[in-house]
């Protein structure tokens, strides 16, 4: 099995990958502009519609994470915290009071979880007493002054978040405020994960959430630039490379330019093989092909070509007879063996080959024998083959239809110097040896020279033996 094990991704997708978990119109309202900044971008309702391990980011207005207490008073996880690989931006506003849905995050002790060390979500604080956070970088403070500040002031309670006890590790490291408020609470901030993830809590009235969305995808690029590839900040300008970093990003350019053309004159030449592909795939269906699935005209047209490239001198017996009293199908000569003749017909069944129809071949011959006699004997022609050319149970794979006949039947041919030919053994011989070749010469000695049936598995079998 070690062949069959997966390798490369065949649908990989642009990064950032990210998911929104909120409502329809969340979507259009709140997070209307965040499609727009997505390599991909999906919103379901809940996370159990996908598979986290696919996406890079979870943006949402949702408890991600809650807790509820047991029949004995204990703490327990309600469901699985979001893997730790996942970046979060949360939006929160005041809630309905219930106790799981009041923790943006908690600590987990032999299983179970830890509320006294928590960051908790708090409502109806009175005041508007706003204090700064010192140490944070320029582009957040100036939002926290144009967003967070006017927010807070129009408020007539405050909501925000608070730190239970003092160590909060390992479910949350680094927590770092963005604006202090009255009451010990914090009215936003971000933390980092176990697994190297950041989470990013705002207020839901903060305006122009889009902004801190975008420096949030910057500081996420400098830690972790697989997932964040394409933002841009003044870390990753190549107006700072040194001489060997342009030297290097110059030929990473060059081979993404020769990558992106050799892919375009790849696409424009796969187009016009799929266009000739479409049109054999017409040809073949409405000729050779009827050799596999046809039945009257089409077959016997489809067989007569078949033999004709093959090399043998087909006549069409329909144009000769009068269309009230036809007899054998084909008339077939070969040029290498002069007076041979095989007295040809071909039919196709969607059941078993009929037995009758050896019969009725057989007084096609004894008319060719007695009324034909004068022109048999002017073309020097000895007593004929019988041929019955057959396709049977068409609407199966031919490698699984079996044997044509029964053995007595195949014996009945082996008497009369006869071949009972599968349709499809004649479809794989004319496709596989090229008209006028020494193979196509050694192909037709066979059968001629053969007795009983000839099936698809016979015509694989001599083109082993005949390369």
């Amino acid at each position: 099995m070690a062949e069959y094990l997966p390798s490369n991704v065949l649908n990989d997708r642009d990064r950032p990958r990210v998911l929104l978990v909120a409502t329809p119109a969340a979507e259009e309202s709140t997070f209307a502009w965040l499609s727009a900044r997505c390599g991909t971008y999906r919103r379901v309702n809940a996370l159990l519609e996908v598979d986290p391990s696919e996406w890079d980011v979870l943006v949402t207005d949702q408890a991600y994470t809650t807790i509820r207490t047991t029949d004995w008073g204990l703490d327990a996880s309600l469901w699985d915290r979001v893997p730790d690989h996942l970046f979060i931006f949360r939006t929160f506003r005041p809630g309905n009071g219930q106790a799981g849905s009041r923790f943006f995050e908690f600590n987990i002790e032999d299983g179970m979880a830890d509320s006294s060390r928590a960051l908790r979500r708090v409502d109806s604080v009175p005041g508007h007493q706003l204090r700064r956070i010192q140490a944070l970088p320029e582009a957040i403070q100036d939002l926290v002054k144009s967003t967070l500040v006017p927010s807070a002031e129009a408020r007539l309670r405050q909501f925000g978040i608070q730190v239970d006890g003092e160590q909060l590790a390992p479910a949350v490291l680094n927590f770092r405020p963005f604006l202090a408020g009255p009451g010990d609470i914090y009215l936003a901030g971000s933390y980092e994960r176990p697994g190297g993830a950041a989470v990013w809590l705002l207020p839901d009235d903060a305006k122009s959430l889009e902004n801190w969305f975008d420096i949030a995808l910057v500081e996420w690029h400098l830690k972790d630039r697989r997932r964040f590839p394409s933002v841009q900040t003044w870390q990753s300008n190549p107006d700072w490379d040194t001489r060997k970093e342009r030297l290097a990003r110059e030929q990473l350019e060059k081979l993404d330019a020769e990558q992106a053309e050799a892919l375009s004159r790849y696409e424009a030449q796969r187009s016009v093989a799929a266009t000739a592909l479409e049109a054999e795939h017409a040809i073949a269906s409405s000729g050779p092909k009827h050799l596999l699935n046809g039945q009257d005209d089409e077959l016997q047209d489809a067989a007569r070509i078949a033999l004709e490239q093959l090399g043998f001198k087909v006549e069409d017996m329909d144009l000769v007879w009068d269309p009230r009293e036809r007899r054998e199908d084909f008339r077939i000569r070969d040029t290498d063996a002069p007076g041979w003749v095989a007295i040809a017909d071909v039919t196709g069944v969607s059941k078993g080959a009929p037995g009758s129809k050896l019969a009725t071949i057989l007084g096609y011959i004894m008319k060719y024998l007695v009324a034909d006699k004068r022109e048999r004997e002017r073309e020097r022609e000895r007593e004929p083959s019988m041929w019955v050319i057959v396709n049977q149970l068409f609407h199966r794979d031919p490698l699984t239809r079996g044997d044509l006949y029964r053995a007595d039947d195949i014996q009945t041919l082996v008497t009369h110097n006869g071949i009972a030919l599968d349709t499809s053994a004649l479809y794989v011989l004319s496709q596989s040896i090229e008209p006028g070749s020494t193979r196509a010469s050694e192909c037709r000695a066979w059968l001629r020279s053969a007795r009983g049936q000839i099936t698809v598995a016979d015509a694989y079998t001599w083109m082993g033996s005949h390369p």
